[in-house]
């Protein structure tokens, strides 16, 4: 196997790898959006979070699916992206938290923000 072919698979791996807990989150979304509408609670209106819920639910399945198949080029990266901004701004706010629960909220934007920098840097690869 040549470093191309290496490469490749590397990169169809990571992508495997990393879209997983896309579609597993937007599954758990659209089987149960009130739970996940819960914390948007005082940020949206219960029946738009509950939307929001599933529409975020519904493109993280489906970009999550595309971006582990390696199709339609980087549009599924992005997609994914943008996916996170509404769970990690409205879904955990952990500056109106203390304690241990501040804690769990920070360590759930980090994570976020480590999906962010994979989803597009396994996008960004040749």
């Amino acid at each position: 196997m040549d470093l191309f072919e290496r490469r490749q698979t590397q990169k169809a791996v990571s992508r495997g790898m990393v879209s997983g807990i896309f579609i597993m989150g937007g599954m758990g979304a659209l089987m149960a959006p009130a739970a996940h509408a819960q914390a948007a609670k005082g940020v949206l209106p219960e029946g738009l979070a509950t939307q929001g819920a599933r529409l975020n639910g519904a493109l993280m399945v489906g970009a999550g699916a595309l971006f582990a198949a390696g199709a339609l080029g980087k549009w599924p990266a992005y997609a994914l992206a943008a996916s996170l901004v509404p769970v990690t701004v409205v879904g955990h706010r952990f500056w109106e938290k203390e304690g241990q629960e501040r804690r769990g909220e920070l360590i759930q934007v980090v994570k976020n923000l480590a999906l962010l920098g994979a989803v597009l840097y396994v996008a960004g690869e040749k």
